[in-house]
């Protein structure tokens, strides 16, 4: 079983082992015990992406609990205050900023595991001295970067996937895994009175970047006095890929029997890396090199224009 699924400028397994010190040190030291739930539940997710990745005709990618780094709040790095977890692809480890509350941390787990189980190619990126070089990710899932390493291409449909996915994961969990089911039966509830209280603490809520957190259709979780909730993140990134299907769907219904169908092709290209199908699709139907112009789009706003002016 490998931790990632091409090699390039000549690279070895061996050559990881700085790259891993460095992140292994970094979190050791302050990482909290993880619960037999936690344990529990993280490999509950390596199962479930497993076979995801099977689906799409991939082998297992294993992730261990001690692969994860719980990390409280007021012990989270100075450096990295506007990251919530933190995955590191090559050295196949995953920080999480503990929430304090089983069902929000379990959805940040799946995200980032659910990064680390997509098509992962690394490289080499040389620096300005002939010594200066660094191990950076060429593929991850949909994204591409450049070789120099400085631009990165369809960055927000990989997040968008990355989310549905999750999502899709989470909402069986929540219905199946038993340690989840019982504190969103809670929630369920509870619901009214903790969305009231949510409500009225919104201002007071802000996340990285000095917003109110969302409260909307996309709030998984609320906990009872309504003082913290968490919301899927990408919403606009997962709302494009639906608006880009169905102008697909709507251009190739001869071929396509709902746009489910094409959504799967995304699925499929976050687990392989295959981008000639999805690149294919989208040129035959609005033209050669649309495919490319919606990779080199920097971000949702300009994404939504471009995409919303598509043909139908």
């Amino acid at each position: 079983m490998e931790r990632f699924d091409k090699l390039y400028d000549n690279l070895k397994k061996e050559d990881f082992n700085d790259s891993v010190q460095k992140d292994l040190k970094k979190f050791e030291k302050i990482q909290r015990e993880k619960t037999d739930e936690e344990v529990k539940l993280i490999n509950y997710i390596n199962t479930i992406t497993n076979e995801l990745r099977n689906k799409y005709d991939k082998e297992d990618r294993d992730i261990l609990p001690e692969q994860i780094f719980m990390v409280k709040e007021r012990d989270w790095p100075e450096e990295d205050i506007d990251a919530d977890a933190i995955t590191f692809p090559y050295s196949g480890f995953i920080s999480i900023k503990d929430t304090k509350y089983i069902i929000p941390n379990f959805a940040k787990l799946l995200h980032e595991i659910m990064h680390y189980k997509s098509y992962l190619a690394f490289q080499v990126i040389k620096g300005e001295g002939d010594e200066d070089k660094f191990l950076a990710v060429y593929r991850g899932g949909l994204i591409v970067r450049s070789r120099s390493g400085r631009e990165r291409y369809f960055s927000y449909l990989e997040e968008g996937i990355t989310q549905d996915l999750t999502k899709n994961a989470l909402d069986e969990a929540l219905a199946n895994n038993e340690i989840l089911k019982k504190e969103y039966l809670e929630f369920q509830n509870d619901i009214e009175s903790r969305t009231n209280k949510a409500r009225g603490n919104y201002n007071a809520s802000m996340d990285a970047f000095g917003s109110p957190t969302p409260l909307d259709e996309n709030t998984f979780y609320i906990n009872k006095d309504g003082s913290y909730w968490d919301t899927f993140s990408y919403g606009e990134s997962m709302r494009l890929i639906d608006v880009l299907c169905n102008k697909l769907y709507a251009k190739n219904q001869d071929k396509f029997q709902s746009e489910s169908e094409i959504k799967e092709i995304f699925r499929r290209s976050h687990f392989n890396g295959d981008l000639l199908e999805l690149g294919r699709l989208i040129d035959k139907t609005f033209g050669k090199g649309t495919f490319r112009k919606i990779g080199e789009i920097g971000d949702d706003k300009q994404a939504r224009k471009f995409i919303k002016d598509l043909s139908e």
